[in-house]
């Protein structure tokens, strides 16, 4: 890879960015593992803060005991991505010596990442183990629902309104409404 000023560079691999992580290379700085390099996030505004939070506890009351739900934390994505989605719902079993590498769903809250979210950051999730993922758009109130990956694209993208029903696909009793979601929040 050469920069823009024609000097070479290369790409961080997850285990070079781990060991930056773990050496305290990165403290303070809120950045995330995609396709190589070191991309910072947004910051996380209150209306943000407080969609993910009733995200969060309604996920907890939809799932069973089979899953968890993990908010903010990283995901492997491939040898050169380690994304920090606003929530994950991963299989259930103890995390402690690798995060996981495949989710049930991935959901990144946008209120000023909207295109990078349905660009970038959808691009990567489908050319990951993610089943499904859901971008909420926090301006227009709306939910785009990825499903079906094949050849890292996803075959479904729907966008539903405030007031129509979301559900995690196969789940039963995951349904829910972003109204309800916007109202607790």
């Amino acid at each position: 890879m050469v920069a823009l000023d024609g000097r070479a560079r290369r790409k961080l691999r997850r285990d070079e960015y781990d060991q930056m992580v773990i050496a305290g290379m990165l403290d303070g700085k809120h950045v995330e593992l995609i396709r190589g390099e070191l991309v910072a996030m947004s910051p996380i505004g209150s209306a943000h803060s407080a969609v993910v939070t009733a995200l969060y506890e309604r996920l907890l009351r939809c799932l069973g005991p089979a899953f968890v739900v993990r908010c903010q934390q990283p995901l492997v994505c491939a040898d050169e991505s380690e994304p920090e989605p606003d929530l994950a719902v991963v299989t259930r079993r103890t995390y402690r010596d690798a995060h996981p590498t495949a989710a049930a769903l991935v959901i990144e809250v946008a209120e000023t990442s909207l295109a990078y979210d349905l660009g970038a950051k959808a691009t990567l999730y489908a050319d990951s183990d993610v089943d499904e993922y859901w971008v909420i758009d926090l301006g227009r109130s709306l939910v785009h629902v990825h499903r079906g990956r094949m050849g890292g694209r996803w075959t479904s993208v729907t966008t539903l309104g405030a007031d129509d029903h979301v559900a995690l696909d196969g789940l039963a009793g995951s349904s829910f409404t972003l109204a309800e979601v916007l109202r607790d929040a």
